[in-house]
């Protein structure tokens, strides 16, 4: 992001707000596949998100100035909508503790490709560009291509209300509200974690990709330690303390940068802080992806479609709030901000019922 910035001659808050172009396009095309996702069948849609991928890459590596930058991101929401959609959907498949398990295995995927991608962008953008950053996602696209042909197709469901039954559950909106509070604070952080470690802490580039990839480990475990044990048998609480627990290693992260005893201590406070958000984060997702799912037993694959929007919302609305409060109040206040919203994401998942081991 950094990088971008000085390319394009604008100020990081300014990049940031590609990830608000890319949520909203996302959000849309999530409403979209909210009642098509099963009759097109996860191949489909993985095949047409891996193409978008390829596609955006170019465009963004190849834009000439900011506006031609934003644009680009057109077609990265609509990639991420098809392959988000199609990750978390998967996982309504599975039923009981395998549900979990399954959850914390693709949360988990989600997280590896940090480990491999941050060190690597980081790498390339310090000695060669940004813009040669973008080969990555384009390569992975390839991979899920390649794998397409393993994935289910269409499933026969009955058809129509999808959107109407989620809105007409109480507790399904609820989880919907919540799960995008907490989607708020967490894509502020992983937004602009890395602008912050490069411009505050005054971490290099390949230096930040490595830190990134160090919290992204922790992420990983967690979400798969998680699936297989504690979160199988106790969703909601795991939500709920993994969230409040996010909530104050972001108030730490951003102020490591600051005067004090948390500020003294610099890029390893800063690093420390992000490791810890980043194991809360990797418990997080799918313990509240499969709490979610027990608010709308019938229609699990429609509750994880609408995580998607969720998710869409919260980079929307989180690079949008992050950027104004980093641009007008600075970096001190964002932790506290943040940990606001996170904290009222628990407080609403602690009043949803966990029906989701029988």
């Amino acid at each position: 992001m950094a990088a971008v910035a000085d390319d394009l001659g604008v100020g990081v808050p300014a990049v940031g707000q590609a990830r608000t172009v890319t949520a909203a396009v996302a959000l849309a095309g999530a409403l979209v596949l909210l009642v098509q996702v099963s009759s097109l069948g996860v191949r489909r849609v993985a095949v047409a998100g891996s193409l978008l991928a390829v596609a955006s890459g170019a465009a963004v590596a190849t834009a000439p100035s900011y506006p031609a930058y934003l644009l680009a991101h057109v077609l990265v929401g609509l990639a991420v909508a098809a392959l988000v959609t199609v990750s978390f959907a998967g996982i309504a498949t599975f039923a009981g503790a395998d549900r979990s398990w399954a959850a914390g295995w693709v949360t988990a995927a989600t997280g590896s490709s940090w480990i491999f991608g941050n060190p690597v962008a980081g790498a390339l953008t310090e000695h060669l560009s940004w813009r040669a950053t973008h080969a990555i996602p384009a390569l992975l696209a390839v991979g899920v291509l390649a794998l397409a042909r393993h994935l289910p197709g269409p499933v026969a469901l009955v058809r129509g209300g999808a959107l109407r039954g989620l809105l007409r559950r109480r507790q399904a909106r609820a989880w919907t509200v919540a799960g995008t509070l907490g989607n708020v604070g967490w894509m502020s952080v992983l937004t602009y974690v890395g602008g912050f470690f490069v411009t505050r802490l005054d971490a290099g580039p390949t230096q930040a990709g490595w830190l990134l990839a160090l919290g992204a480990s922790f992420f990983v475990a967690t979400s798969i330690l998680g699936g297989r044990s504690l979160m199988a048998r106790h969703v909601r609480a795991a939500a709920v303390v993994s969230t409040a627990v996010l909530a104050a290693a972001t108030v730490l992260l951003f102020s490591a940068g600051l005067r004090g005893p948390v500020g003294a201590a610099g890029l390893p406070a800063g690093a420390a802080a992000f490791c810890l958000a980043a194991a809360a984060g990797g418990l997080r997702i799918p313990s509240s992806s499969v709490l979610g799912m027990a608010q709308h037993p019938e229609r699990p694959d429609v509750m994880m479609t609408a995580r998607t929007g969720a998710t869409q919302v919260g980079y929307l609305a989180g690079a949008a709030l992050s950027g104004w409060v980093v641009a007008a109040l600075g970096w001190v206040w964002l932790g506290p901000v943040l940990a606001v919203v996170l904290l009222a994401s628990a407080a609403l998942m602690a009043r949803l019922p966990d029906r989701s081991v029988p």
